[in-house]
């Protein structure tokens, strides 16, 4: 009886199942990406610059409510970092980690990506201002991770959603090539800069600024008009 018929379905799925788990192991086991998390872990605190240039200093865990603004992510742990899943569904990501998978200039200055994280692949687009600094573009490029602060998703084609990019947007980049992550040079790295964007700084109130984290179907309802029914 010849079963190759039923036999090639198995071994396509367990072949598509082993790239698959090759890829994730590649792009989620990189030093790229281990360096991400304990950049995370390490830096409870972090540097926040207003429009008026002035640096201020927080510490995350003793200030809970403004974690999204000031601290990277709740309790310093990597598992607390938005997923790329969640764009399809809120206004704001406060703090993303993404490996670059493709990138490609769009003939006016921008450039495309194809970014992904565990939980989802999505594009976006780069400002041109990003590949102006040295400082950030020189680490750009397949295989770099990108810890992204305070981004907007935006929908293209209903179920296309994308990433705006720009300069405040990014926090760090660390390169393909990067070397395996230790605790002392992790400890020597800067303390992290948020920059926040043109939005949060006309908004200084904090609670304004973290009502754009809900989306607007969770917010109350504000209208006067009573329930005829």
């Amino acid at each position: 009886m010849n079963r190759t018929g039923t036999e090639q379905p198995k071994f396509t799925q367990e072949f598509a199942r082993d790239v698959a788990d090759a890829t994730y192991e590649r792009d989620f086991n990189s030093n790229a990406w281990k360096w991400a998390q304990m950049f995370i872990e390490h830096h409870d605190t972090v540097n926040l610059i207003h429009a008026s240039n002035n640096i201020i200093t927080f510490t995350t865990c003793n200030l809970f409510s403004y974690i999204f603004i000031i601290g990277l992510v709740k309790d310093g742990k990597f598992e607390n970092v938005n997923s790329l899943q969640e764009a399809k569904s809120a206004e704001v990501l406060p703090f993303v980690v993404c490996i670059l998978k493709e990138c490609k200039p769009n003939g006016l200055g921008d450039m495309q990506l194809t970014l992904k994280d565990p939980t989802a692949t999505m594009k976006a687009s780069l400002h041109k201002k990003v590949l102006e600094d040295p400082e950030i573009a020189d680490n750009i490029g397949v295989g770099s991770v990108m810890l992204l602060n305070l981004v907007h998703p935006f929908t293209a084609f209903r179920q296309n959603h994308y990433l705006n990019i720009t300069q405040r947007s990014i926090i760090k980049v660390f390169p393909a090539e990067v070397c395996p992550p230790t605790i002392d040079l992790v400890k020597e790295t800067p303390k992290p800069v948020i920059r926040l964007p043109m939005w949060a700084e006309k908004e200084l109130n904090v609670d304004d600024i973290l009502r754009k984290f809900v989306r607007p179907s969770d917010q109350p309802s504000t209208s006067n008009q009573a329930d005829n029914q």
